[in-house]
């Protein structure tokens, strides 16, 4: 069922910072790729930034005050961050990045972000919001490590290292925010994506690619005894990886949402943190990706192409009602609550 919502045609008010209630997203409806802000049922979407370059992968603080996002302009990419109220955009670090995984601390404090030192070697790098002061977790150029996430109560960082250029070993680490106390929790045979902590801190979820196959295992690792179960053996993630395939918990920490399907027919699925209940919510033959969570936990916002460019839609997770957010030319995506 497709309900639509309202069209951001009508919607020239200033926009109302509402915690919980907004979205930020990209749009391309201008032209190059803007960031843009619009309230939860697609009412009042505000254009924020005003660049001549490339904005791409934006992420709240947990305040819901602030947004960090990439921006490519005149051959360089940078990590900024805007003040959602007084639309005021600073530039906190220079940085390249194949992945676009920004992480805030739960004090909002912090970023910690992958980088490429010298256009080779990958490496997780943290930035203090306040005094810009830029530290690496990285040990050694050896490593090439990639896709942090903190973890919600704000002690730990959790990524991906694998060995060298030489290597195919992968593996999945924690360490504590000043790289300290380095663990590894998982070695793959194949390649780890995207790890992603639990809102009680207590597991990680993450892909895991075996073999030369496009479909990804969903694995979860309890971190109170070390043990890893597979939920689900044939997720998808695009062969250029990108944030729109990144596992997602519910609020409650119970479920998490994903990618099934194929290339061009995606499905946003979800499933509970013990491997049951595995549901479809779109299964309509079209791309659907980039499931992000309500505050509440009630809906799904995505990005599908059902209408033929890219748009941002809402899914009753109950009722799988669909009411589409976006309207415009351009292409909508990078949708995050």
């Amino acid at each position: 069922i497709l309900i639509s919502a309202c069209n951001e045609n009508g919607t020239t008010e200033p926009n109302h910072i509402i915690p919980n209630k907004n979205i930020s997203f990209i749009s391309e409806r201008d032209g190059n790729p803007e960031l843009y802000t619009m309230l939860s049922d697609g009412s009042q979407q505000k254009r924020i930034t005003h660049s001549l370059g490339y904005e791409r992968d934006p992420v709240w603080d947990n305040k819901k005050e602030k947004i960090a996002y990439y921006l490519m302009e005149n051959g360089h990419e940078g990590i900024y961050i805007i003040d959602t109220l007084l639309l005021d955009s600073i530039k906190i670090s220079d940085t390249w990045s194949l992945y676009g995984k920004l992480s805030w601390n739960n004090s909002s404090s912090s970023l910690c972000f992958d980088t490429y030192q010298n256009r080779l070697h990958k490496v997780i790098g943290l930035v203090n919001i306040i005094t810009s002061n830029i530290s690496y977790i990285t040990p050694d150029s050896v490593f090439q490590e990639y896709s942090p996430c903190w973890s919600f109560d704000g002690n730990m960082i959790a990524f991906v290292s694998k060995d060298s250029l030489l290597t195919d070993n992968f593996s999945l680490i924690t360490c504590q925010q000043n790289g300290q106390g380095r663990e590894i929790l998982y070695i793959s045979p194949g390649i780890i994506y995207y790890p992603s902590y639990s809102p009680n801190s207590n597991f990680i979820a993450f892909y895991d690619r075996i073999g030369n196959v496009e479909k990804y295992k969903v694995r979860l690792i309890n971190l109170d005894n070390k043990s890893i179960s597979t939920l689900y053996d044939s997720a998808y993630v695009h062969p250029n990886i990108s944030n729109q395939y990144r596992l997602e918990w519910s609020p409650d920490g119970l479920n998490l949402a994903f990618i099934s399907g194929s290339e061009n027919n995606e499905d946003v699925c979800i499933i509970k943190r013990d491997g049951s209940n595995f549901i479809n919510l779109t299964n309509d033959g079209y791309s659907n990706t980039s499931p992000r969570w309500s505050y509440d936990g009630k809906e799904i916002i995505f990005v599908s192409n059902r209408t033929g460019n890219k748009q941002i839609y809402s899914i009753d997770i109950i009722t799988k009602v669909i009411k589409q957010l976006t309207f415009s030319n351009g292409d909508n995506y990078s949708p995050t609550w």
